[in-house]
């Protein structure tokens, strides 16, 4: 084998070797955790609650809008399919539930914003 070829056949190995390593180093995003990311969502939508009913607190608020930006962003639910959309008049407030919407974020965060509850 003559030094050309050497060559070429090195050169050839190390491009295919490169392009096989960047294909295997792309991951695909991972799916959110809807689970983890639940639980985050109730445990500061609790604290935000007991916040809502003594000293304001702009850090529990803000913490409150994180985990509920995150729940949307990772296109979590917490209703059930069977559950009917709240109404209006709020007649059915004991068996509805409504997702939450990007409105009510920008709305809870406004609120933390201006630093007064509702």
């Amino acid at each position: 084998m003559n030094l050309k070829n050497v060559i070429v056949l090195v050169s050839s190995l190390v491009f295919f070797s490169a392009c096989s390593e960047d294909e295997e180093t792309v991951v695909a995003p991972a799916a959110p955790d809807c689970t983890s990311l639940t639980a985050t969502l109730l445990a500061e939508g609790l604290t935000f609650t007991a916040m809502m009913e003594t000293t304001w607190d702009s850090t529990v608020c803000d913490s409150y809008v994180d985990a509920a930006q995150a729940f949307l962003d990772g296109e979590c639910t917490i209703c059930e399919a069977d559950e009917p959309a709240c109404l209006e008049d709020e007649s059915n407030d004991d068996i509805c539930c409504d997702e939450m919407t990007q409105q009510d974020i920008t709305e809870i965060s406004a609120m933390c914003t201006s630093g007064t509850g509702m």
